[in-house]
């Protein structure tokens, strides 16, 4: 059976990690507010799904 809750679990690890080296700190940006920051994260967001679709095409 697939964990469905395994790259929730990996990115809290990640993020518990990194926590003693770097200062972390999760804002709410409300959705297409012309934040530069969250349409940065959203574009590297997207551009992250394409190359795993993309690579997983051209394995087939």
């Amino acid at each position: 059976m697939e964990d469905k809750y395994l790259l929730t679990r990996l990115y809290k690890s990640t993020c518990d990690a990194i926590r003693n080296i770097i200062e972390l700190k999760f804002i709410k940006v409300a959705a297409h507010s012309n934040n530069k920051y969250n349409d940065r994260a959203d574009l590297l967001a997207k551009n992250a799904v394409l190359k795993v679709i993309f690579k997983d095409l051209k394995n087939k």
